[in-house]
């Protein structure tokens, strides 16, 4: 355990961190410069322990009724003393439709449930030791020896913060029709998030930059769909489809500071959490635009630059009035579908998976010269219907375009494949007196493409220029 005595001397009346005003009790923290953490050179080893108690009651009248209720109160090593622990209640109510005596002619019907529930749940999602201070190790010369020694990490411990919590209201159905042929639920829900655990900007004068904070409100509305068909049953061929899908819209309602934006941590009210923030790009400019280019003040435009979206048109490119909210980072839909089928021996699948309606910052394209770089489609006098920007670098090998990130800015939907198997399993027939009783052989595909995708060299599954793509044959045998 290392600690470290600092005196701040300072007028502590006014300071705030990025509009947050810090507690008089985290301010002491901070002024005080005392910072416990634990220093190790051999070990990643963490403990973090969950300590819930729980109880439920469980209610039903007539098999049609349904009543459940449920209280816990759950404790996290993570948080500091007197946070550690907090209250989560739930509550639900199921109406089984199909068992009421109006339904009896309802011979498609066989099974159908509405839902209606409540409930709140926490989050704690910090990393380990985060309210106990953290101290980086480091070895620096002293003499003719390397002494051992560390310095404080920039992100402040901060142990006033507690669990996020979740409000939820849902509605919901549950429902098996025709034989048991089509099998789902859906659910709509709206969600209340407080007390959101989030990074935010201190004052550097404190001797950090960041900490986290319970910070602000945010609302979610969604829609959830489980369907499965049994599209063909028959003695020897069986076929099923699965489809799942989330849709989810979310908005911040409040932050600390009220309802004013919070720019540097990229948080705007009344929109998502994740947006991308910046200059708008509108293609490239044309030689036909060289009068309307050079309208423009402090700007050296010329044929074959970013043009980006000029939002109050006072013919001035600037962070403070053309800088807007390009689009969310996270996904409004979430889709995933298995198709099974079998035909005696043998079995068939294949998993689909997508996200679609957000967008990326692919960085653009610098084109600023003796860097490696793929093949990209850049503007010249042939070739003027271009998707980026002609190339420019000067003696310092930088990109002379400042905006040419404004290009990078894309729409991230996409649809994959993420899994084909195929398998053939051996009756014992076929495998007579071999002393084998079970053998199948199978193969697999993972990975193995996209069906869309807006951007073509990036594997959006993970964000990145690699893919991940395997191809697996084997034997499964029991003697």
């Amino acid at each position: 355990m290392l600690q470290s005595q600092t005196a701040y001397q300072r007028d502590t009346s006014n300071i705030t961190g990025n509009g947050i005003p810090l507690s008089s009790q985290l301010w002491n923290q901070l002024s005080s410069g005392t910072v416990t953490g634990q220093l190790s050179s051999s070990t990643n080893t963490v403990k973090q322990q969950l300590l819930s108690y729980m109880i439920r009651l469980n209610y039903s009248l007539k098999d049609k009724y349904l009543l459940t209720v449920s209280a816990r109160q759950d404790g996290s090593s993570i948080f500091a003393e007197g946070h550690k622990y907090d209250w989560f209640p739930s509550a639900a109510l199921a109406w089984r439709i199909s068992k009421e005596n109006f339904m009896n002619d309802a011979s498609w019907v066989n099974d159908l449930k509405l839902r209606v529930g409540a409930g709140v749940t926490g989050n704690q999602a910090i990393e380990p030791y985060t309210t106990q201070g953290r101290v980086t190790s480091l070895f620096y010369p002293f003499s003719s020896t390397n002494s051992p020694g560390s310095i404080f990490n920039p992100l402040f411990a901060n142990q006033d913060i507690g669990w996020e919590k979740t409000t939820q209201y849902n509605l919901g159905i549950d429902f098996s029709l025709v034989k048991r042929r089509i099998l789902g639920s859906l659910d709509v829900y709206t969600s209340s998030t407080t007390d959101l655990l989030l990074t935010a900007s201190i004052p550097a004068v404190t001797g950090f930059t960041q900490s986290f904070f319970n910070i602000g409100k945010t609302d979610n509305k969604g829609v959830e769909i489980n369907l499965t068909t049994v599209n063909i049953s028959q003695q020897n061929l069986m076929w099923t489809t699965t489809l799942n899908a989330a849709y989810q819209k979310e908005k911040i309602v409040s932050l600390s500071n009220g309802n004013q934006d919070d720019i540097n941590n990229l948080w705007f009210i009344g929109q998502p959490v994740g947006v991308l923030y910046g200059y708008k790009g509108l293609g490239v400019w044309q030689v036909k635009d060289t009068a309307d280019m050079k309208g423009y003040a402090s700007n050296s435009f010329t044929p074959g630059s970013v043009k980006v979206q000029d939002i109050n048109g006072d013919k001035k490119i600037d962070p403070n009035n053309d800088r807007q909210i390009i689009g969310p980072t996270r996904p409004a839909w979430v889709l995933g579908m298995t198709n099974t089928v079998t035909y005696k021996g043998w079995d068939f699948s294949i998993f689909m998976y997508g996200r679609l309606n957000y967008m990326w910052n692919t960085g653009g394209e610098g084109q600023a010269a003796r860097g490696t770089q793929r093949e990209i489609n850049y503007y010249t006098l042939n070739n003027q219907n271009s998707e980026y920007q002609k190339p420019t670098f000067n003696a310092g090998n930088a990109a002379v375009d400042p905006y040419y990130t404004a290009l990078g800015y894309k729409d991230a939907s996409f649809i994959m494949i993420r899994n084909i198997s195929l398998g053939y399993t051996f009756t014992s027939k076929n495998l007579g007196k071999t002393g084998i009783s079970n053998l199948k052989l199978y193969a697999q595909a993972s990975n193995p493409g996209m069906l869309y995708s807006n951007i073509k060299f990036l594997n959006m599954d993970v964000a990145g220029p690699t893919w991940n793509r395997g191809f697996v044959f084997g034997v499964n045998a029991t003697f």
